[in-house]
C-alpha cells in the first residue's frame, strides 16, 4: 500500500463520517421544525428529559394532524358528555362552518351528519390516537392555520368554543 492510497482511504472514510453526521443533524433539524409546526413552544421552566420527549412527540403528532387539516378548527368531542353535546348543538347553529372539523373520539357522532351546516367536515378516523395528541380531557379544540397548530385547549362548553372561533377568525 502506498502513502497516497492510504491518504485517499483515510479521506474517503472521513468524508463518509462527516456525511453521516450531516445527515443525522439534518434529520434532527427536520424533526425540530415539524415539532414547532405542531405547536412546540419554549418551556416556562426547566423540563426533565422525559417531559421534553413527551412534549416533543406530542408536537410532532400534532404537526401530522395539522398537515391533514390544513386550515381550520378541529373539535374532538365525546359521546354522551353534556359539554360535547352542547358544543355539537352549537356547531349546528353556526352560520358558516367551512373551517370547522369535528372528530368523535369514541365512534360516530350521536347526531347524523345531515344536521350539520353545509361545509362542515366530519373526521371519522384520526391517524393518531387522542392520547398521542396530548388531549387530556374532552371536548378539545385545535386551531390550525396553514398546517401549523397555533392553539390547542380543552373546551368547557359552547362559550369557550365561540370565544375560540372569535379569536381565531
Amino acid at each position: 500500500m502506498t502513502f497516497t492510497l492510504a491518504i485517499v482511504m483515510v479521506a474517503a472514510i472521513g468524508t463518509i463520517a462527516v456525511a453521516l453526521v450531516v445527515i443525522h443533524l439534518l434529520q434532527r433539524l427536520h424533526d425540530l421544525e415539524q415539532a414547532v409546526q405542531g405547536g412546540l413552544t419554549a418551556p416556562s421552566r426547566r423540563l426533565t428529559r422525559e417531559e421534553f420527549e413527551r412534549r416533543f412527540a406530542t408536537a410532532r403528532q400534532r404537526a401530522l394532524l395539522g398537515e391533514r387539516i390544513g386550515t381550520g378548527v378541529l373539535i374532538v368531542v365525546d359521546h354522551g358528555s353534556p359539554a360535547s353535546d352542547a358544543i355539537v348543538r352549537t356547531i349546528k347553529h353556526l352560520p358558516s362552518a367551512e373551517l370547522v372539523f369535528v372528530h368523535h373520539a369514541n365512534g360516530a357522532l350521536a347526531t347524523g351528519s345531515n344536521d350539520f351546516p353545509r361545509g362542515l367536515s366530519i373526521i371519522d378516523n384520526l391517524d393518531q390516537p387522542t392520547e398521542s395528541l396530548g388531549i387530556a380531557s374532552l371536548p378539545f379544540a385545535f386551531v390550525i392555520d396553514d398546517a401549523i397548530v397555533t392553539g390547542a385547549r380543552p373546551l368547557a362548553g359552547p362559550d369557550d368554543l365561540l370565544d375560540l372561533l372569535r379569536s381565531h377568525t
